[in-house]
Formats: C-alpha cells, sequence, structure tokens
C-alpha cells in the first residue's frame, strides 16, 4: 500500500510501467508512469476536491486518471424506467480491495450486477482482467476512460484496414475518413472536442498512442468481447489539459439505452459471467 494525495492507494508495477489506484475514488487509475518515469495520464486539479458520491456530474468530479465507465456512459433511462446516470455508477463506487490490493470488487446501484478488476504484472506491462456477473440477465455497456496526456504532436494509431469513423459528439453525424492527420490531437481546434466511433463493421483489437517524443502506448484486448472502440479528443473542452482517450468497449455507442435499441451492446446473465482482459504496454522513445 502506498498513499496518494493523503489518501490509501496501491502500487503495481509490471513491464517497466508503475500503476498508482486509489479505491476511495471508485477504483480509479490515478497514475500511469513507465520506466523513465514519465506520466501518462492526466493529474488532479488543486485543490483536490472530495471523492464523487452516486449522482454525482462526471465533470464536476476531480477529472483526471482512468475510470471504469458502467453500465454506460452517457446518462438515460431504460425502456423499463431504470435511470442511468452520469457515466455510470461504477466511478462513484465503493470498491473492496482483497489479496496483495491487485484485485478489488464492487456492485452496481442501478443494475444488480457485480464487478471485478484484477491487475496482473506482465514482461511486456500490465494486465487488466475483467469478469462481471448479475442477478438476472442484463445489458451492460462498460468502456475504459483513460485520460492520456497528449502534448501536439500526440496521434492515435489503429492497426491497417481502418479508414473511416462515426462522428457521435457532440451529436451524432456521417462517417468521415479516418487520415493520419484526423488522428492527430493538434486536428481539433483549441476548447473543443471530438468523439469518434470505429464503424461497427471496423473491429479491431488494439489502439496505439504515439508521443512526437516517440513514445507509444499501446492497449489491446479480445476484439469478440470489446467489439466497439471509441475515441474522445479533449483539447480543454472539458479537461485541464489537451488528453486522447482510447475507450474499448461492450456497447455502441456511449448510450446503454440506444444501444439496447441498435442491439448492439453485450449482456450478462447468472448462467453467462462477461470475461475480458486489457493489457497496457509501453514502448520507450
Amino acid at each position: 500500500m502506498t498513499t496518494w494525495y493523503e489518501e490509501p492507494a496501491i502500487m503495481i508495477n509490471g513491464g517497466g510501467l508503475t500503476m498508482i489506484i486509489v479505491p476511495g475514488r471508485g477504483g480509479k487509475i490515478v497514475s500511469l508512469r513507465d520506466r523513465d518515469g514519465v506520466e501518462w495520464l492526466l493529474g488532479p486539479p488543486d485543490p483536490l476536491p472530495p471523492p464523487a458520491r452516486p449522482g454525482d456530474s462526471f465533470e464536476a468530479a476531480e477529472m483526471c486518471g482512468w475510470d471504469e465507465c458502467a453500465p454506460t456512459i452517457d446518462a438515460g433511462r431504460l425502456a423499463d424506467g431504470t435511470e442511468l446516470p452520469d457515466h455510470g455508477d461504477l466511478w462513484t463506487a465503493t470498491w473492496s480491495v482483497s489479496g496483495d490490493g491487485r484485485t478489488m470488487e464492487a456492485a452496481g446501484s442501478v443494475l444488480p450486477y457485480g464487478f471485478r478488476r484484477e491487475v496482473r504484472s506482465t514482461a511486456t506491462g500490465l494486465e487488466l482482467r475483467y469478469r462481471v456477473t448479475a442477478e438476472r440477465e442484463l445489458p451492460f455497456l462498460w468502456a475504459a476512460h483513460p485520460q492520456f496526456l497528449a502534448p501536439p504532436g500526440t496521434m492515435i494509431e489503429l492497426p491497417a484496414g481502418i479508414d473511416r469513423v462515426i462522428d457521435v459528439y457532440p451529436e451524432a453525424g456521417p462517417e468521415r475518413p479516418w487520415t493520419s492527420a484526423a488522428a492527430m490531437i493538434d486536428s481539433v481546434p483549441p476548447g473543443t472536442g471530438r468523439k469518434v466511433y470505429l464503424p461497427p463493421d471496423q473491429t479491431v483489437g488494439a489502439v496505439s498512442l504515439r508521443r512526437p517524443d516517440g513514445r507509444v502506448l499501446r492497449l489491446s484486448w479480445d476484439p469478440a468481447v470489446l467489439p466497439y472502440l471509441g475515441l474522445w479528443y479533449d483539447r480543454h473542452a472539458v479537461a485541464r489539459a489537451d488528453v486522447i482517450a482510447p475507450e474499448p468497449c461492450t456497447g455502441f455507442y456511449d448510450s446503454l439505452a440506444a444501444a439496447v435499441e441498435r442491439g448492439r451492446v453485450a449482456t450478462v446473465a447468472p448462467d453467462r459471467p462477461l470475461v475480458w482482459s486489457l493489457a497496457v504496454e509501453v514502448e520507450q522513445g
């Protein structure tokens, strides 16, 4: 155990990466440093606000690090009347810690699901292993929500063959070509943000964030379980610095309610848990 701004925290090392997690802030990953000490995640504001509580606005919280968003990103309402809070209920949930701190669990408040995340060290980095269970069959939208610092010249790299994306922010728009210019943080006007998704017929299992100094952070996963990928670019639209958030997810796209209507979201049931993993690696410049 360690501390982060005097709050109990967990430090995990693996493959040249050091991750710090704060259980009391919804299991948030608050720091991810490479072997040179370079920080990849957006830090907190000063002063640091108290931990968010259920029902709080995501943008009014500390807005830093890497959150787990489930069972939705956008607030909304399911057909049965269930109200879904902003960025879901997991980022404000109470998490329990077991063993050496690598395994943490939380329970949903708006839907009856259980969520477990285990962090394992690998030769090349860290692996996040997830397991979701439910008391009854449920639609379930999970998205990784990291806020990676993106200095000028930072860009997203996708596997070969991806040629188009769909604009979804501030509202749904048309498909646009995916080019090296569009992949760069510099393509977003200052003071604004952009969110795009890969079309459902263009499935990938990895995404890389390349910084101008040559450092590359890579996320990889099984596309059979995480078939959708969103990319959020923020140039001080909401965040305090320029950030890029690659968001592999189980639903298309940010709203669970809309994903259910489209028939493009994972389900979890008592006899059918959802299980997936996310590998995190950094290549030094």
